[in-house]
């Protein structure tokens, strides 16, 4: 299923192709055009999903092995984030992937400042059982926070990000892809 004015959904149709790093069935993994750090790298589902809690299970193997690969071409400690319905500037599914750096997890939540609760998910799959979240996976370990208010500033997590690293928001800089991830998306690419 497609959204006819869904930016995510047209990304072969758009400049957006430009972005695209690699893609197999389900999903497109694109340079973030307004990257944080170097690299900032977005999952995004090619059905159109408004979160990751909407995905089929079955594709929840497929999204950890991408984020393995994506983990093993940054090289270092990553964060990993979602929107989750609220605080999206495009209202269709994607993981933002990057390196962590100095960020700690209570450290971004307090600076997101909207009132909420923090817990500890036992795997990804859970989120399933969440909407009007923000995802976050810090050192392998994913945790979701569910504020008390809907209505959130857009980017909010990713502007956030940008002013405790004090990095100036978009950052321009791409980093190259490694043969990893570039051979286990050709090989489960299907013809």
């Amino acid at each position: 299923m497609q959204k006819i004015n869904c930016t995510f959904c047209k990304v072969k149709d758009t400049s957006l192709i430009n972005n695209v790093v690699v893609e197999n069935d389900p999903f497109w993994i694109l340079y973030d055009s307004f990257p944080v750090t170097t690299p900032h790298y977005l999952v995004i589902p090619k059905e159109h999903r408004e979160t990751y809690s909407e995905l089929p299970l079955s594709h929840f193997q497929e999204v950890l092995k991408i984020v393995d690969l994506l983990k093993a071409s940054i090289n270092k400690k990553t964060l990993i984030y979602e929107h989750g319905g609220i605080g999206q500037t495009i209202n269709h599914a994607h993981l933002h992937v990057m390196p962590q750096e100095k960020l700690n997890l209570e450290k971004l939540i307090s600076d997101i400042s909207i009132p909420g609760t923090l817990k500890k998910l036992d795997t990804l799959q859970d989120i399933v059982k969440y909407r009007n979240y923000f995802l976050f996976v810090f050192e392998g370990k994913p945790f979701i926070f569910l504020p008390e208010q809907l209505h959130i500033e857009p980017g909010i997590i990713t502007n956030t990000i940008a002013r405790i690293l004090g990095k100036p928001y978009p950052a321009t800089k791409r980093s190259k892809v490694t043969t990893a991830l570039i051979r286990h998306f050709t090989i489960t690419r299907k013809v």
